[in-house]
């Protein structure tokens, strides 16, 4: 599995944290109407674990990234596949619709990649994957292992 963030880390052990007290607060103290809406966010927030990639595999002529649920697979030939390393002047990356709780999953920006799409759990050793056809950008964490 790819090395989790320190920041990603401490933002989901919050946030779980706060779920769980919602959660407790809500079945306690709430009506059914509300509870219903609490349970709906809190399986919101859990969809992304679904896709918290588990092994990233380098398999020869394409990509898989082995997700809890799942497989995505990216074919070498329709991409354009280079490292990406954060060099620490790129002053930050913005969340167009994405979360960085369990995984940075979603859309994002930042000034030197511009907008693209994120899975992974890592901020380092990184792999971004350009679109030979559309230039659609996909950041993922690096192959740990062939096949």
């Amino acid at each position: 599995m790819p090395s989790i963030s320190k920041s990603l880390a401490v933002q989901t052990i919050l946030v779980m944290g706060l779920v769980a007290y919602v959660t407790y607060y809500a079945v306690a103290n709430m009506g059914v109407t509300e509870q219903w809406i609490v349970f709906i966010v809190v399986f919101l927030l859990l969809l992304p674990v679904t896709r918290i990639p588990l092994k990233v595999v380098d398999a020869g002529d394409r990509i898989v990234i082995r997700q809890l649920v799942g497989k995505k697979v990216f074919r070498k030939e329709d991409y354009r596949v280079e490292e990406y390393h954060p060099d620490g002047t790129t002053p930050f990356t913005l969340r167009l619709f994405g979360c960085n709780v369990w995984l940075y999953w979603g859309y994002f920006r930042n000034k030197r990649i511009g907008n693209y799409f994120g899975q992974h759990v890592g901020n380092r050793d990184l792999l971004l994957l350009t679109g030979k056809k559309d230039g659609r950008k996909y950041l993922i964490d690096m192959p740990t292992e062939g096949r």
